[in-house]
């Protein structure tokens, strides 16, 4: 059998840094919003009173949780704000904040201080350099593919995944009850001892630094109960596709990495903030974009059935005798089909029975971010396991992210590292 090249490469290197970047300088911009707010309330409340400060500041965060979101998705209105609050809490830090810490002496704890308020700042300001640097690289390119032309996170208005897909489940709501109750016990046990008085700076930091440990490993817990909520709300993907007109996105799968792949990812798509404290699944990762295309649905593990179906593809589950016609059913009526590249029997027929149905255009084929041997090892299963010959290709296992096969040719798209 003979390899060939790949019709054509697509690197996005510059559009993953590009998102890197604007992503981190969203966060920061919510940061900064979160630490204008104390300067709101400070000064609003030294002049016109506390209450109409107190309501200026809990707007602040809002505003710049607005500004952020409307950065990510590329909005040019949204970088000049973010330029101007940064440079007006920039210029309050050089005018105010720390001409007085350098008159009262420089400590460690005003030196952790200050790094708390110039980190977001140097984020923050990365990112509009890069979006500035990418617009006047783009000015001078007459060509390119078009996530080059337009690689913003968010510039689509797509239908997202429903944080509840069923409403009758009584474990879900009892969960959903108690998810907080960690994080509650947690600060009202703190909030009811006495704060400890501390002759150094060392240990007041270490304290600090301890209160806050506790408290993330609070929120951690009471995440992880209302994501096991969530999950005991899940409806089976023949009920979802009832409630929804459009075509589904069929996800195809080992079953082996139902659970087996973990990701750090930020909260998106129906996962609230607390989430971004715990890992999840690559399915997750991968489906809370999919959603924005149709219902995703997969065919369960049976050994599995009775058991709570993990967060991510809506679940349908098939005996051995009757899986393969409902999965070929579903390869047709499918808008899309999204496999994760494996090494098992079953996604290697998967695989040929695409091809021989003539649906390679609709394929997306993901490489999961896994060891770079392992990953090998499940490329060379599936080439010696498949007789189709759709993936007869050279790959270089380092940078590729995924394969697609527009016109039944094969298209790669390929960047800086395989976890972006």
């Amino acid at each position: 059998m003979r390899l060939v090249p790949p019709p054509h490469v697509f690197d996005v290197s510059e559009v993953v840094l590009l998102r890197k970047r604007v992503g981190y300088a969203a966060t920061s911009l919510k940061a900064v919003g979160f630490l204008s707010a104390l300067y709101v309330l400070a000064y609003l409340g030294h002049f016109v009173g506390v209450g109409i400060g107190l309501i200026f500041a809990l707007l602040t965060p809002g505003c710049s949780a607005l500004i952020a979101n409307r950065l990510r998705s590329g909005n040019t209105r949204a970088v000049k704000l973010a330029a101007a609050w940064w440079l007006l809490f920039a210029g309050s830090l050089l005018l105010y904040a720390f001409p007085k810490s350098l008159r009262a002496g420089i400590t460690g704890g005003r030196l952790v201080g200050a790094a708390i308020l110039l980190v977001p700042l140097y984020f923050l300001a990365r990112g509009l350099v890069a979006v500035s640097a990418y617009r006047s690289s783009q000015r001078n390119k007459k060509v390119g593919n078009d996530l080059t032309a337009f690689p913003w996170e968010e510039g689509l208005r797509i239908k997202r995944r429903p944080k509840s897909l069923t409403k009758r489940s009584m474990t879900a709501y009892f969960l959903l009850i108690i998810s907080p109750l960690p994080l509650l016990f947690g600060l009202g046990g703190m909030l009811s001892g006495e704060v400890p008085i501390f002759e150094e700076e060392a240990e007041r930091i270490g304290y600090g630094a301890g209160f806050l440990i506790f408290g993330l490993a609070l929120l951690a817990w009471g995440a992880r109960i209302y994501r096991r909520a969530r999950r005991a709300a899940m409806a089976p993907g023949r009920a979802l596709v009832k409630r929804d007109d459009r075509s589904i996105v069929l996800y195809l799968r080992s079953f082996q990495d139902d659970s087996g792949i973990m990701v750090s990812a930020r909260a998106t798509n129906g996962r609230i903030l607390a989430e971004r404290f715990v890992k999840i699944s690559f399915e997750e990762l991968v489906t809370d974009h999919l959603w924005g295309y149709g219902p995703v649905v997969g065919i369960g593990d049976p050994r599995l059935q009775h058991k709570p179906a993990p967060l991510g593809a809506a679940r349908d589950y098939a005996g051995d005798s009757s899986w393969q016609g409902d999965v070929m059913g579903m390869m047709r009526e499918a808008a899309i089909i999204v496999a994760i590249l494996g090494g098992t029997q079953g996604l290697a027929w998967e695989i040929d029975t695409i091809a021989n149905l003539g649906l390679a255009p609709k394929l997306v084929l993901l490489f999961p971010p896994v060891e770079l041997q392992e990953l090998k090892a499940r490329w060379q299963f599936l080439l010696s396991h498949t007789r189709s010959g759709l993936l007869d290709l050279e790959i270089d296992f380092a940078r590729t992210f995924a394969i697609l096969f527009p016109n039944g040719n094969a298209a790669v798209i390929a960047g800086p590292r395989r976890n972006n």
